[in-house]
C-alpha cells in the first residue's frame, strides 16, 4: 500500500471528525493540538489562503503564494500536488499534524472540503466492506460526495469498478452518498482468452468477466484460393460471433474454416428432381442411380431423348439450376391407301408434319363404266397420327357396237350405242330373194333388241 493507503487506515475517522469541527464555527475545541491547527486553518491559514486565492494562484513554498503564476484549471490531481507541498513545507503544522492533514490527500477530501457546493453540516455514516465481506473501515462522508473518493482496494486478477449497495453485482452502483450507507466494492475477474487454428494458438488476451472479446487476431490464410470458405469462431464447438459474444470465464476460441456450398437443383421441366447441397469450386454430378435417367414423354410430333443438361454443367460458384435437355426425333405414322372397294393398295410410313404422297390408284372397267383416278378421300394433309386415304374416281360409260347383218350375214351397217341405250336400225329395209318355195319379207331382228349391255350382232 501507498504512504497514503497506509496513513488513511489509521487517521480516516479521526480525520473526518476534525473536518467536521473544523466547519462548525461554535466548535470550541479542548484539545491543544486541534486548537492550533483550526486557527492556523480557519484564520489566515491554509483554507483562508487557498479560498482568497480562488485556489488559482501559485505556491512558491515556505507560505509564500504569488499571483505572477497561472497554475491552470484546478482539479483533483493538481490540488493533492499543490497541497502536500503547502502542509509539508508549513513551518507552524508539527508532524502530527501534517500526517492527519495528508491522510485526507488520497481520498479527496481537501479537494471537496474547499469545494463549496458540499454543506459538511449534513454528514452520513458510510461503512466500507472488502471484497471477501468483511468490514474494511466506518466514516463519514458529507452528502452528495462521490464514495469513490475511497479508492477500492487492489485485488490481483481483478479490475476495480464501482462501490455498491449490496454484495458482488446484485447491487446497484451508488455515485453520491445521500443517506447512511453500507458500501460494497464491485471487481470483475480478468479471464484468459486464447486463440486457436489448427490446434495452433495464434493470440491471447485477458477479458473482463462479462465483456466482449476486444483483440480478436486476424482472419488465418485460406486452405486454397480454388474453394468458397467461410471463417467461423467456435467456442466449445457452438459457432459464435466474435463481435457480440460475453466472456464469463477462461476460454478458448478456435478458428475454422468452413468449405461454402449452395444449392444445386436438377430440374426435368419444371420438376424438381432433387436438390443437393455442393462446395464452392466442385463441380456436381447428377445421381442417374437413384433418380434415373430423365425421360420426357413423347407427343404426337417427336420422341424424346435424354441428351443433357442446360446450362453446362461446371464448377460450384453459387446457387445454380440444372434443366434437362432432349433430342428431338420426328415421329413417322403408318399410312394406309385403300381402293374404293375398301381393299388396301399400300402402307407407308410418313414423318409428323408431311403431306402423304402415292401414285394413282386405278380401278377395272366394267361393263357399265370405265373409270379414271379422281384422287383421296379425305383430301391429303401434314400428317399428325394414322391415318387411311381411299381412292376416288370418275366413271365415264361404255359405249358398244351393234352390227346389223342380213340373214345370209351380210354387213348391213354398224351403229356405236351408249351402254343402257337400246338400238335402232336406220338402213335400207333387209331384202332377202325368193325361192322357189318361198317369197321372203323383213319381219325383224334375232336377237330382239333389247338395252346395249355390250357389243352385238343383230341379224
Amino acid at each position: 500500500m501507498t504512504f497514503a493507503e497506509n496513513r488513511l487506515s489509521s487517521y480516516w475517522t479521526k480525520g473526518c471528525n476534525f473536518l467536521v469541527h473544523l466547519f462548525d464555527q461554535n466548535y470550541v475545541s479542548t484539545s491543544a493540538r486541534e486548537k492550533k491547527l483550526i486557527s492556523l486553518l480557519r484564520t489566515g491559514g491554509v483554507i483562508a489562503k487557498l479560498r482568497d486565492t480562488s485556489l488559482q494562484t501559485y505556491y512558491k513554498g515556505n507560505g509564500v503564494f504569488s499571483a505572477t503564476k497561472d497554475t491552470g484549471e484546478l482539479n483533483l490531481s493538481t490540488l493533492s500536488e499543490r497541497l502536500v507541498d503547502l502542509i509539508e513545507n508549513y513551518a507552524e503544522i508539527d508532524e502530527e499534524m501534517r500526517d492527519l492533514a495528508l491522510a485526507f490527500l488520497p481520498s479527496g477530501l481537501f479537494y471537496y472540503a474547499f469545494n463549496i457546493t458540499l454543506n459538511f453540516n449534513e454528514l452520513y455514516q458510510v461503512h466500507y466492506y472488502l471484497k471477501d465481506g468483511s468490514k474494511w473501515f466506518t466514516t463519514y462522508l458529507p452528502k452528495g460526495i462521490d464514495p469513490k473518493i475511497v479508492p477500492l482496494p487492489v485485488v490481483e486478477d481483478f479490475e476495480a469498478f464501482d462501490w455498491m449497495d449490496a454484495p458482488d453485482e446484485s447491487g446497484t452502483k451508488v455515485s453520491s452518498i445521500t443517506q447512511d450507507q453500507k458500501l460494497y466494492p464491485l471487481y470483475l475477474e480478468y479471464f484468459t482468452v486464447n486463440y486457436e487454428y489448427r490446434g495452433a494458438n495464434i493470440g491471447t488476451e485477458e477479458v473482463l468477466d462479462g465483456y466482449n472479446l476486444a483483440n480478436v487476431p486476424e482472419a488465418p490464410a485460406l486452405p486454397d484460393e480454388i474453394h468458397g470458405w467461410a471463417l467461423v469462431h467456435k467456442v466449445n464447438g457452438e459457432v459464435i460471433d466474435p463481435a457480440t459474444y460475453v466472456v464469463t470465464g477462461d476460454t478458448t476460441v478456435v478458428f475454422e474454416y468452413i468449405q461454402l456450398t449452395d444449392t444445386v437443383t436438377w430440374k426435368n421441366g419444371d420438376e424438381v428432381i432433387y436438390s443437393e447441397e455442393v462446395a464452392f469450386g466442385e463441380t456436381p454430378v447428377y445421381d442417374a442411380a437413384t433418380y434415373g435417367t430423365p425421360a420426357k414423354a413423347a407427343d404426337a410430333q417427336y420422341t424424346y431423348t435424354f441428351a443433357g443438361w442446360t446450362p453446362d454443367i461446371d464448377a460450384v460458384t453459387g446457387a445454380v439450376t440444372y434443366t434437362a435437355t432432349f433430342d428431338e426425333t420426328v415421329n413417322e405414322y403408318t399410312i394406309t391407301w385403300k381402293n374404293d372397294d375398301g381393299t388396301v393398295i399400300d402402307t407407308t410410313q410418313v414423318a409428323y408434319g408431311t403431306v402423304p404422297t402415292h401414285a394413282n390408284a386405278t380401278k377395272a372397267a366394267d361393263a357399265q363404266y370405265s373409270y379414271t383416278f379422281a384422287g383421296w378421300s379425305p383430301a391429303l394433309a401434314a400428317v399428325t397420327g394414322e391415318a387411311t386415304y381411299t381412292a376416288t374416281y370418275s366413271s365415264n360409260v361404255n359405249s358398244y357396237t351393234v352390227t346389223w347383218v342380213n340373214y345370209d350375214d351380210t354387213m348391213l351397217g354398224t351403229d356405236t350405242v351408249a351402254y343402257g341405250g337400246t338400238p335402232s336400225y336406220t338402213g335400207a329395209t333387209p331384202t332377202k330373194p325368193a325361192d322357189a318355195q318361198y317369197t321372203y319379207s323383213f319381219s325383224g331382228w334375232e336377237p330382239t333388241i333389247s338395252e346395249v349391255t355390250g357389243n352385238i350382232t343383230y341379224k
